[in-house]
């Protein structure tokens, strides 16, 4: 950062000579002409950042500019600010580690770091530098003049890039002095393109792997320069760049200070200038040119715009007036009491010393891209006089207002009619009035409409008829009565009328039912609930008919059709004043149809289950209850589809039961050993009602050792035990599209049953490819078994395998016998007789014939 209040005129002037590798000799004062930029890094010692440091500030597309945080990723260095609370992170900040960079006073980079004892040990070896270049900042205290200490590590990009105006023709010098703390370090100078980022002149590499006079030893500062001529073909408005990159990759070292960048316009051509390449991209460019001294006292803001002698110009060389809409502008360096404004004026703070400042500043074209935006750099002078400011009359504008969109009812308030005037060109605000300016209506009766004098609004008489008003009013200077402007403002006054949103959707309505009215919420003037047809009329809103099946009432309810099916709508509507047919506001209402009631309800049925033949052990699940309930007739619903299952309403479970959505109920760990009743619930699915319950009896076992789990056992070298037993499935039919319970329930692991499928075991078809399940039939991991909806009626045998989890040859066969029932299931009406079909006597035969047949067969698949 520049020193920047220094005198302009020392600035302007300051030099960096070009030195040899460890001897500095100034260069003679002829090629001097006029210095572009010098960046001392300003004086600091606590660690700050530099805006030069790409991506380390755009506050304009990234974070705010107090983060100094930047978003393009690891590829550009870091700033290794104190305080983060991120352990990786603060370790890597603390330490200014491989990619982080900090601008500070090198004997000061350590303070306030976490890690003593570890980090760029350099800023503690008896060889550093023992302060910046300069050692006294050009002027300012020594010991604290600040440097740019950059960890290179294995990141080769830039570690400095800013913005210059370059003139076609004219010869430049580009120096910066360097300290290497250890090795393997090296940089070069660059000039690019400002936009595009391409090369157009560069420096030999320099640094610790140089040859001859770019080698740079360690532990010292040396000076290294590039001279380059711009050819005077060049387009006089391209932007351009200068630049320090990084070329070493090294993780252990490539660790170095920077200070005193610069760069100078020479008087003449100079012996040994390397030829700029002119830009080839045609963009568009902007130039910053240096603001005259200013003279600004202290409490007041420029008359003036840094941006009025800047530049634009487009790709086609069109010069486009710069605005605060295709510009953003910021100040680059922190100067006490003075600041840059968004606009581009400078306020100077009461108290600011006299004196002559700099005020650095970067404008960008917009929106700026990354990683480069198009900016310029160019500073304003500013003399801060120790005379007072002299008394003068503030230049007040009153503008004409006009709420005619806005009505204002009677003893309503319109908004304040300041916020469109201004005094010196800045815009007021109702905090200015009785501060900075008086109001008051001038003519108009008290009693109609009255001024309040502090933020300047108006109330209208609650007596005042429904009409057009024009009234005047006058703004004048605070200490300066004489010093008045006078408009008018223009007030429509009618009864107000307000709409608002309904929402029905908690209480359902039912189709063929009727919403309550949606004038509970809404008002005109003022008072709530109009009344319908006397007061307001109630209509569908013009151009947004309500959905198909509704219809709004004129007493403000909403019918709707039987045939409506269920679901969410939204219906929009609008109210009127009787009074006034023109005075409307519109809203929706959100209303919530109910399902239809079938005309033959559902019937379900939970029957008691008994869980006490094959005790489960804490920890582990019971069977599905669903297994013995039916839906309408047909038994073992499909939880969450058909049913859903969950706690007696009236009953509670017992402590450290779980009824689970899929019908099987979890015991606790903690619960001990015993006989236990469970009730439950199960509901249609889609209506939750109408439900049925029931208790699930269950006979906890001892618990299963937490060590060794079922499948693992105490000796690794004994395998485990598992037992597979067949089921029985058909007491129950299920029909096509259901699934079964599960098969594991009367199954064992190690002498414990119902296992958990794939944590316990895996279940999986026979591994018999000619005892694979029949047509339609799934066996699923969990256990159960799914029956696809082609399936005809009838019996059938499903073989299946279960394999320990944790010995996956330790596995045993079983079958599962299943009934599907037909498709179709008829609900019987209640005092209905229905005849049992009979069976002749060859049907009989055939029959007992069949079932001997699939009983061998039963036996050939085991």
């Amino acid at each position: 950062m520049h020193n920047h209040q220094q005198p302009h005129s020392a600035n302007k002037r300051r030099l960096i000579a070009a030195c040899a590798i460890a001897a500095c000799t100034a260069a003679p004062a002829a090629f001097a002409q006029n210095v572009i930029f010098l960046d001392t890094f300003g004086a600091s010692t606590t660690r700050t950042t530099s805006p030069y440091v790409p991506q380390a500030y755009m506050p304009a597309i990234d974070l705010p500019a107090t983060s100094k945080t930047f978003s393009h990723g690891s590829t550009f260095y870091k700033f290794a600010n104190l305080g983060s609370t991120d352990s990786f992170d603060k370790f890597n900040r603390d330490n200014i580690d491989n990619g982080y960079y900090a601008v500070g006073n090198p004997d000061n980079l350590r303070t306030g770091a976490s890690f003593a004892n570890e980090g760029w040990y350099q800023f503690q070896n008896t060889a550093a530098p023992g302060g910046d270049y300069t050692g006294t900042n050009g002027g300012t205290t020594a010991g604290v003049g600040a440097v740019l200490a950059v960890n290179a590590g294995e990141i080769q990009n830039e570690y400095y890039r800013r913005a210059a105006s370059l003139t076609p023709g004219a010869t430049y010098r580009l120096s910066a002095a360097f300290y290497i703390t250890n090795s393997s370090a090296s940089s070069r100078f660059e000039v690019q393109h400002g936009a595009t980022g391409e090369l157009l002149a560069k420096s030999d590499a320099f640094g610790s792997n140089g040859i001859g006079a770019n080698y740079l030893a360690s532990k010292i500062w040396h000076v290294k320069e590039l001279t380059f001529t711009v050819p005077a073909t060049c387009a006089s408005n391209a932007n351009y760049s200068i630049a320090l990159r990084n070329l070493a990759q090294s993780n252990s070292d490539n660790d170095f200070y920077v200070d005193d960048i610069q760069l100078v316009e020479l008087s003449g051509p100079a012996a040994g200038a390397s030829t700029l390449t002119c830009p080839t991209a045609a963009v568009p460019s902007i130039a910053a040119i240096d603001d005259g001294t200013w003279t600004i006292h202290a409490g007041e803001s420029s008359s003036d715009s840094v941006r009025t002698n800047d530049t634009l110009t487009q790709a086609d060389g069109t010069v486009t007036p710069i605005t605060s809409s295709n510009t953003s502008i910021r100040q680059t360096t922190t100067v006490t009491g003075l600041t840059l404004r968004e606009d581009g004026y400078i306020d100077v703070a009461s108290g600011t010393p006299a004196g002559t400042y700099s005020v650095p500043y970067e404008i960008c074209i917009k929106p700026e891209t990354k990683p480069w935006p198009t900016c310029a750099t160019a500073e304003a002078t500013i003399t801060v006089p120790s005379t007072p400011a002299p008394v003068r009359t503030p230049e007040l504008v009153a503008t004409p207002d006009d709420y005619t969109s806005t009505p204002t009812a009677p003893g309503g308030k319109t908004p304040s009619v300041i916020t469109n005037d201004s005094s010196d060109g800045t815009q007021l605000t109702p905090s200015d009035v009785g501060g900075k300016v008086t109001v008051k209506l001038v003519g108009a009766d008290p009693d109609d409409f009255k001024m309040d004098p502090t933020d300047g609004t108006i109330t209208v008489g609650t007596g005042v008829p429904p009409g057009t008003y024009t009234l005047t009013y006058e703004v004048c200077a605070k200490d300066d009565s004489t010093n008045c402007k006078t408009t008018t403002v223009t007030i429509l006054v009618q009864p107000l009328i307000d709409a608002t949103d309904d929402d029905f959707s908690a209480a359902p309505t039912p189709p063929g039912g009727k919403t309550p009215s949606v004038l509970g919420n809404d008002t005109l003037d003022g008072m709530g609930n109009p009344s319908p047809q006397s007061d307001v009329s109630v209509s569908a809103k013009p151009g947004s008919p309500p959905p198909t099946g509704f219809l709004i009432n004129p007493d403000g309810t909403i019918s709707v059709d039987p045939s409506v099916p269920s679901g969410d709508y939204s219906v929009p509507y609008r109210i009127c004043a009787v009074s006034d047919a023109t005075l409307c506001d519109d809203a929706v209402v959100t209303i919530k149809v109910a399902p239809s009631v079938p005309a033959n309800p559902p019937v379900i049925v939970a029957t008691t289950d008994d869980f006490t033949t094959v005790p489960t052990a804490p920890g582990k699940s019971t069977p599905s209850v669903l297994g013995n309930d039916t839906l309408n007739s047909s038994g073992n619903p499909t939880p969450g589809t058909e049913v859903i299952v969950s706690n007696d309403p009236t009953i509670a479970p017992p402590t450290g039961f779980s009824i689970e959505p899929d019908g099987t109920i979890t015991v606790d760990p903690s619960v001990t050993p015993g006989d236990y009743s469970v009730p439950y619930q199960i509901c249609v699915a889609n209506t939750l009602t109408p439900c049925s319950t029931a208790v699930a009896n269950i006979k906890v076992g001892t618990s299963t050792p937490a060590t060794p789990p079922i499948t693992t056992p105490v000796n690794p070298s004994v395998p485990p035990t598992i037992s597979a037993s067949d089921d029985d499935f058909s007491v129950t039919p299920i029909q096509p599209g259901q699934s079964t319970t599960s098969v594991l329930g009367n199954d064992t692991l190690n002498g414990s049953s119902n296992p958990v499928p794939k944590t316990d075991v895996i279940v999986s078809n026979h591994p018999d490819p000619l005892k694979a399940p029949p047509s339609g039939f799934t066996i699923n991991p969990d256990g159960t078994i799914s029956v696809d909806s082609s399936v005809k009626s009838g019996f059938y045998d499903v073989p299946y395998q279960i394999c320990a989890a944790s010995a996956p040859t330790v596995c045993a066969t079983a079958m599962v016998t299943v009934q599907v029932s037909a498709t179709t299931v008829t609900t019987p009406t209640p005092g209905t007789a229905h005849s049992v079909p009979s069976l002749g006597t060859w049907a009989l035969l055939m029959l007992s014939t069949l079932i001997g047949a699939f009983t061998l067969r039963r036996r050939e698949q085991r």
